[in-house]
């Protein structure tokens, strides 16, 4: 599954201080738009 990494995603979690991955597969880069449920997995970096 082909993933985008997106970081810094204030509009997500203001407070939330990671890095999100989007599902690139629902996500309409020509319009936009999602399609259906944008499945987001949050993951913390552990030193």
């Amino acid at each position: 599954m082909t993933q985008f990494k997106a970081e810094n995603l204030k509009w997500l979690r203001p407070s939330l201080k990671g890095t999100a991955y989007i599902d690139f597969f629902q996500f309409d880069t020509i319009t936009n738009t999602r399609k259906g449920i944008i499945a987001i997995d949050l993951q913390r970096w552990k030193p």
